[in-house]
């Protein structure tokens, strides 16, 4: 359960790049430094439409 926390929480959240998290966390989440990029990337603010 924690090896699929970053796509959990990018999910949950309904991130933008929810799908390239997940990816990240399968491919390379075995790896401490491709988990915490998954996670880095889950829990990114989401971008604000500009209004001009």
């Amino acid at each position: 359960m924690v090896y699929l926390l970053p796509s959990l929480v990018a999910f949950n959240r309904g991130t933008d790049n929810r799908w390239l998290v997940l990816v990240i966390n399968v491919i390379f989440g075995a790896t401490f430094l491709g988990w915490v990029l998954a996670l880095v990337l889950a829990l990114r603010k989401p971008k604000v439409p500009s209004t001009a």
